[in-house]
């Protein structure tokens, strides 16, 4: 859960997305398929629409764009995770793909700009 802290206590989540995973493992297991071509499958059913990292794209901004000590960069990074949903959300094309769209460098400036004013208004807190 490095790339999703934002889902390490959602359990609802974990639960559903790891009950989809076994169900397709047994859906191609019952298809004929071995147990590495289950799996595979499976996993996918799993890391649908997690390859994309919200977590990763304020990182990297905050990392690239702003100067913050290590000692407060993760708190700040799950502070800003919070201030900016709903600029994620302006984006609903979001999904494993989206990092190569043209849409990512428009969120990624969204952001900053959105970090970028928090700063000015807040400071690090």
């Amino acid at each position: 859960m490095q790339h999703h802290p934002d889902k390490i206590e959602d359990t609802e989540f974990i639960n559903a997305r790891s009950g989809l995973a076994e169900d397709e493992f047994e859906r191609c297991s019952h298809m004929g398929m071995n147990v590495n071509e289950a799996k595979r499958e499976a996993l996918i059913v799993l890391y649908k629409d997690l390859k994309f990292s919200a977590y990763d794209l304020v990182k990297e901004i905050v990392e690239e764009e702003f100067d913050i000590n290590d000692y407060e960069k993760h708190e700040f990074i799950m502070q800003m995770m919070e201030y900016t949903k709903e600029e994620f959300k302006k984006f609903p094309d979001i999904d494993d793909d989206f990092q190569d769209s043209v849409n990512y460098m428009k969120l990624y400036y969204l952001i900053t700009g959105s970090i970028k004013l928090y700063l000015e208004k807040y400071g690090l807190q």
